[in-house]
């Protein structure tokens, strides 16, 4: 886009929050007293562990740091928020506008860094207490207490030279109570996309690897409580760190409210002029050159026949050697089944949009692929994690894994991820199609997916974003954490393997389902963790999600897993005789 004035404006205004007019003072008031109280409440803290000798423990030291963060953190954003209520008070200049950005991610990446670190505090308090003392010494204190504040900044300075290298032209008004990366990125008169991977690389590297190390250092934490013998010692135990888990919940769930939703409308609180339900859709598909669409008619024409005869090939193996009769290959299986029908919802309508009058999709279709769309995905996820399950009871329980997984239980495990997927996906499918939707049929996306739909309806959406959030936060989320604690267990099984060749050998049966589902997840994640939803990569992520991967899973199964590929050169053999 391109702006009539490049140059940089001198002041922005904040529109700040809507709010009745009567509310005015009352609001003004609340969000001063809160202030007051949160830099007093902290302050406190401070005073506290200074004055008192018996709580100069690196514990404290943490907290006296979080404290000095908090109050930083919080009077960066809310002095102007207040001052938003008072007459010219909304105007902030570009140099306040650089600092608040700034601070606010410098203060917020350091907090992440400082909360890990209290868990990993914690992790050698109960985990390793004899080894705690010389560990956690003040200089060494002192030292990663810096290293969050550093971390930050050098975080921070690389985000906001992406955001304000940008031209912003005379457009001035932020649409948001502070200056976020986000709101600025609205105003830009270029192209965003490098800013916007970036902020997904923050989200995605920072915040989520932070709260992964803090959900693996509480796993280590939970298993040494559990071995104290005493319940006296496991309450005393814990009463150290329910604190730091309830700040870290408190701190992670606005943070993956505020970046997990991918729709970012302005416009659709009117009213379809006629909301009857279309008959039928049109499905945009992705922007290629014209020369090319030859070439990609027969790509995913290939890819597709190839995903399908691959899988089938995984399931036909299985199937014919004895050997392979075991639960592991029982749910490869099973995923095959998936994949191909994964692929299925999809390509075939891609293909089509190749043809002239192949991209008109029924109103009945499109409900139907949403459906089978989100039903085969959340089945998918939930299937990774009972992989992840069977490997961990085969490496850390084997001798109780033939008596857990008996094939009764193998067949109702494999039934319940379908039926767990097919009950999420009529709840979406209920509330994205009981929308009025007008006669504005033109989908901007490959297929019927949730986030498309919800751009054509006539009516408020924030239920259906919110049911989005719940599906990836708690859905996926919850089985990727699962995942994470399983291959926690195993590599601690396997790391107390005394020789190489056992170690290697357990490995062997766990590579390929960790590749399988980092493919899975990162596509994924980088097509619901995004906040901005402005343009065309969503289609093309959606297309390596429901093409590459289904074809890639056979591929990696095959070649990483030794009785696969055995099972495969036995039966190549007897059909070459």
């Amino acid at each position: 886009m391109e702006c009539p004035n490049e140059t940089a404006p001198n002041e922005f205004i904040l529109s700040g929050f809507s709010y009745p007019q009567e509310l005015k003072l009352p609001l003004l008031l609340f969000f001063s007293v809160m202030f007051i109280l949160t830099l007093s409440g902290n302050a406190l803290i401070i005073w506290v562990v200074i004055t008192d000798l018996q709580l100069h423990k690196p514990m404290y030291w943490f907290l006296c740091h979080l404290s000095i963060l908090d109050m930083a953190f919080s009077s960066v954003v809310v002095p102007k928020v207040i001052a938003g209520f008072i007459p010219g008070g909304k105007v902030i200049s570009f140099g306040e506008c650089v600092s608040q950005l700034f601070f606010f991610h410098c203060i917020g990446c350091a907090e992440s860094f400082l909360y890990t670190l209290m868990a990993y505090d914690r992790f050698l308090a109960i985990c390793k207490p004899l080894h705690y003392g010389n560990i956690m010494r003040w200089k060494a204190c002192l030292t990663l207490s810096l290293g969050t504040i550093i971390g930050g900044c050098l975080n921070s300075t690389f985000q906001t030279f992406l955001t304000f290298h940008l031209p912003y032209g005379q457009r001035h008004y932020i649409d948001y109570v502070f200056c976020d990366i986000p709101a600025m990125l609205k105003l830009a008169c270029a192209d965003t996309k490098l800013n916007e991977l970036m902020i997904f690389i923050d989200v995605g590297l920072v915040a989520l690897i932070c709260f992964l190390l803090i959900l693996a250092s509480y796993i280590y934490i939970i298993s040494a409580i559990s071995r104290i013998s005493s319940s006296e010692g496991q309450q005393r135990a814990f009463s150290t760190c329910t604190a730091h888990m309830i700040v870290v919940v408190m701190y992670y769930l606005p943070l993956g409210y505020h970046y997990l939703r991918p729709i970012s409308k302005d416009s659709m609180d009117g009213v379809c002029p006629n909301e009857t339900a279309p008959n039928e859709f049109i499905l945009s598909g992705f922007s290629y050159p014209q020369e090319l669409k030859l070439p990609l008619l027969l790509f995913f024409s290939v890819m597709f026949i190839l995903t399908l005869s691959g899988n089938a090939l995984i399931i036909w193996v299985v199937i014919t050697d004895l050997q392979l009769h075991k639960p592991m290959y029982w749910f490869l299986c099973h995923l095959s089944i998936l994949d191909m029908a994964f692929s299925s919802v999809v390509v075939p309508k891609v293909i089509a949009g190749f043809i002239p009058g192949g991209k008109v999709i029924s109103f009945g279709e499109c409900v139907s692929q949403l459906f089978f769309f989100h039903c085969i995905g959340c089945a998918e996820s939930f299937l990774y994690t009972l992989m992840a399950y069977d490997r961990f009871l085969a490496i850390c329980k084997p001798l109780h894994y033939g008596n857990i997984m008996r094939w009764k239980a193998c067949l109702t495990l494999s039934l319940g991820t379908i039926i767990g997927g097919c009950l999420n996906s009529t709840f979406q499918t209920f509330l994205t199609f009981h929308l009025p939707y007008g006669q504005r049929h033109y989908i901007d996306y490959v297929f019927c997916d949730i986030p498309a739909m919800l751009k054509l309806a006539c009516a408020d959406t924030k239920l259906n974003e919110l049911m989005i959030f719940i599906d990836v936060g708690l859905v996926a989320l919850i089985c990727f954490l699962l995942i994470l604690a399983s291959y926690i267990y195993i590599i601690s099984a396997i790391s107390r393997i005394s020789s190489s060749e056992g170690q290697q050998r357990a490995f062997s049966t766990c590579t390929a389902h960790m590749i399988v589902v980092v493919m899975y997840y990162l596509p994924l994640g980088y097509h619901y963790l995004r906040p901005i939803s402005k343009d065309s990569m969503d289609g093309v992520v959606s297309i390596f999600y429901t093409t590459l991967t289904p074809l890639l899973n056979p591929v990696i199964y095959t070649f990483r897993n030794k009785e696969m590929k055995s099972a495969l050169v036995k039966i190549w053999g007897g059909y070459m005789e």
